[in-house]
């Protein structure tokens, strides 16, 4: 089961108000997400990270490293608005075979220093900060997404 972290809602009724043409984007199990999609946050509303410069660096290389899960339709957008471009948001999702998260989710370390969920940069320190070799072809047979520890992980740190 892949756990999705990095995945933003901007206006929730924006995001209604497209439900009918994402659902037709989405793969059948994902198709269940999409009514708890809301419970995802902004990255303003969350903590800044607060990593060494080193640990920081680290994660960007490993979150930048990941391999190719799918490409969406569109590019993403940076929800604080910094004028980046969105082609270099990029359009994929990227995976190291446990975790899931858009391409872009390096930028909001990067650029804004938002906080990445423990457990993930743990995984990460414990790969020793290298994206472990998978046979991406089961991963993308299997389809096992879950963004329950999003939501989650969401919900508390925006309550902190």
């Amino acid at each position: 089961m892949l756990k999705a972290v990095g995945y933003w809602v901007e206006d929730v009724r924006i995001f209604v108000s497209k439900k009918e043409k994402i659902l037709s984007w989405l793969r059948g199990g994902r198709k269940s997400e999409i009514v708890k999609y809301h419970e995802c946050c902004v990255p303003s509303e969350l903590p800044k990270c607060g990593y060494s410069d080193e640990v920081k660096e680290r994660i960007i290389g490993y979150l930048s490293a990941g391999y190719r899960y799918s490409a969406e339709l569109g590019y993403s957008w940076c929800r604080f608005k910094c004028g980046i471009e969105s082609h270099e948001m990029g359009d994929k999702d990227l995976t190291d075979g446990e975790w899931i998260w858009p391409e872009g989710y390096v930028h909001y370390l990067k650029e804004h220093d938002v906080k990445v969920p423990d457990e993930f940069v743990k995984a990460m320190s414990n790969n020793n900060w290298v994206v472990p070799a998978i046979d991406l072809s089961v991963v993308l047979k299997d389809e096992c997404l879950s963004y329950e520890y999003w939501y989650e992980w969401c919900r508390r740190e925006k309550q902190s």
